[in-house]
């Protein structure tokens, strides 16, 4: 990860159900924890999150090798991650 380190959290085997993730070092005072939600597209949601006007802060990037990720305001103020598996993404 830019800036800083990132370990992925694995909980259960390759292609089986489960909350996988990762831990990184706080980067400043107003770096909080974040939850990702796996979605079947990063820019469907996207569009469903701007046609009921909710806030988009972080527009879809790529992971390298991993997937696509974008950043949304929840409709009460939380920031969440949204993820799209993709070992394809560049």
């Amino acid at each position: 990860m830019a800036g800083g380190e990132y370990i992925m959290v694995q909980t259960t085997e390759p292609g089986k159900p489960g909350i996988n993730g990762g831990l990184f070092k706080q980067m400043g005072p107003d770096d909080k924890p974040r939850s990702y939600i796996g979605v079947a597209s990063v820019a469907r949601t996207l569009n469903k999150v701007k046609a009921r006007g909710d806030k988009v802060v972080q527009p879809k990037m790529a992971i390298p090798g991993m997937g696509w990720f974008a950043f949304i305001v929840d409709p009460e103020g939380n920031l969440q991650g949204i993820f799209q598996d993709d070992s394809k993404a560049k």
